[in-house]
């Protein structure tokens, strides 16, 4: 889940980008709507949403001020900039850790969709961050170009599992598009890392209960993705 704070005087707008943003995703949060620039600061220092949309022109402190302020603490939030003044804009436009400035003088679809696709990044970053923490317990060679095939293999497939259903021909071949490979190499060196893992584990008996493998066998890469996509679910 993706935490989104919104921060804007206009309530028109606030409706518009409320309801845009929610439709039809079941990942974006809306955990706060402010109206002016000092409960946007405290409620950014509070939340530490993951997303930040900020309007520049707000009564009691501008969107300017909470950013250089916030930049102070230790807050991660990604800050999207909205605004309807082309004076404001280009005096943000050379601050740092802003990933978008968008003007409210064009189709808000673009800001919309900006933040769909930041979210998809966010979510995926988590996601890997944990599927590396279950790698590097399991002894997982985190170097190794078949473990980082693995990897990504995992976050395609948690995206859409109808690829399990074709390994080799549907989730590889992705795979082996991203990294300028061929799905033969992909599925080797997959394999191979899941080998080095399964040589170098100190409990065999844990993995193969992990991954429904009986007589302390080495879970298949079929049998790691799926599990891994379950943990992220939970």
């Amino acid at each position: 889940m993706v935490n989104i704070l919104i921060a804007d005087d206009n309530t028109h707008f606030l409706k518009y980008l409320f309801n845009s943003i929610i439709r039809g995703n079941e990942n974006l949060k809306i955990v706060d709507i402010t109206t002016d620039g000092l409960s946007t600061y405290n409620s950014i220092l509070e939340l530490k949403p993951d997303i930040v949309i900020l309007d520049l022109n707000m009564p009691k402190m501008d969107g300017i001020e909470v950013i250089t302020k916030i930049q102070k603490e230790d807050i991660n939030s990604r800050i999207i900039i909205v605004s309807g003044y082309s004076d404001y804009i280009y005096k943000i436009s050379n601050k740092e850790n802003i990933d978008f400035i968008f003007s409210k003088t064009k189709d808000l679809s673009l800001l919309t969709n900006y933040v769909n696709r930041l979210a998809i990044d966010l979510e995926e970053d988590v996601y890997r961050k944990n599927i590396i923490t279950i790698f590097k317990d399991l002894k997982f060679n985190m170097s190794a170009s078949g473990t980082q095939y693995l990897i990504k293999a995992i976050l395609e497939a948690n995206k859409n599992e109808k690829l399990l259903l074709k390994m080799e021909n549907s989730l590889y071949s992705l795979v082996a598009t991203q990294f300028n490979t061929t799905n033969q190499k992909v599925k080797w060196n997959i394999n191979r890392a899941i080998k080095s893992m399964w040589r170098y584990t100190e409990d065999r008996t844990y993995i193969s209960k992990t991954y429904g493998k009986e007589n302390k066998s080495c879970p298949t890469a079929k049998d790691i993705i799926t599990n891994c996509i379950e943990t992220l679910k939970k």
